[in-house]
């Protein structure tokens, strides 16, 4: 038999190189509005060509924080627009919140009313979602990010979704006098 004359099969095209990690993370996170995922980005990848990338977009983030957090008026919670994002989950915060007269007291205690003392920023953002409580004191739903002024010292920030699990999680920060702290609480990590 012949084998000349037969056909060779056509050579297989080469494979694609595989893709860096870094390449498909950033793929992953270039979109994000959370400065802790670029963060960690940057940690994990220093000598990627995409670390500036997430340098920029963290500073556009924080920027932009600030800015609406010196535009936004305070509101009550019914003058906020919910979204469509879990409106029953919202409808009534988690039953293990304390005493509305606790509550009154922990703020007041957290945010040093009762003196003229300068207190620190701390800015609360938490995802998916969650009630934010100080000290044991409900502060409201986030998102949106909160933003508390607190006395020097150490203070105690929860989250809190009955849907998630666990369903509190827990940050103890030093606050110095007029300073500002960012508190990111993601559920499910």
């Amino acid at each position: 038999m012949d084998t000349a004359s037969q056909p060779q099969p056509a050579p297989a095209p080469p494979k694609p190189p595989p893709v860096p990690d870094d390449e498909r993370r950033w793929a992953a996170i270039r979109d994000t509005d959370n400065v802790e995922d670029l963060r960690t980005f940057r940690r994990r990848f220093p000598q990627s060509p995409h670390a500036q990338d997430a340098a920029v977009r963290i500073q556009q983030l924080v920027r932009q924080s600030r800015e609406n957090a010196r535009e936004a008026e305070p509101t009550t919670p019914s003058a906020q627009t919910p979204s469509p994002v879990a409106k029953a989950e919202r409808a009534a915060p988690p039953r293990i919140e304390p005493a509305p007269a606790q509550s009154r007291a922990a703020v007041a205690a957290a945010t040093g009313t009762a003196s003229g003392a300068a207190k620190g920023t701390v800015h609360i953002r938490v995802q998916p979602f969650g009630y934010v409580y100080v000290d044991g004191a409900l502060v409201g739903p986030s998102p949106p990010a909160r933003e508390v002024q607190l006395a020097p010292g150490k203070h105690r920030i929860e989250a809190r979704n009955e849907q998630e699990n666990p369903s509190v999680i827990r940050k103890d920060i030093d606050v110095s006098a007029s300073g500002s702290t960012d508190v990111p609480l993601r559920f499910g990590e």
